[in-house]
């Protein structure tokens, strides 16, 4: 079983932008895909299943929470949605 060690951070310019479909959906498909793929420990990796900000994912290593952080930043133009920031933290 994978074991996490860090987490995205990423910080929307408005809160509301996290739940713009198709965005939200296709961010949820590429987290439960990434689960299956062992990148971490749980379908749900939130670290605060609350909608705040920044939103925070939990993964296995930095190379999975990049690619996490990658697929948003491809995407989020295509919605109209600004990220503020991104980081990755170690737990």
């Amino acid at each position: 079983m994978a074991t996490d060690t860090c987490v995205s951070v990423i910080a929307y310019q408005n809160i509301d932008d996290m739940l713009v479909e198709p965005f939200h959906s296709l961010r949820s498909e590429l987290a439960y895909q990434m689960f299956l793929e062992e990148k971490t420990e749980v379908a749900q990796n939130f670290v605060d299943p609350w909608q705040t900000i920044p939103t925070k994912r939990r993964w296995v290593d930095h190379a999975a929470a990049q690619e996490y952080i990658d697929f948003v930043l491809l995407h989020a133009p295509e919605y109209n949605i600004t990220i503020d920031s991104t980081s990755i933290e170690d737990l």
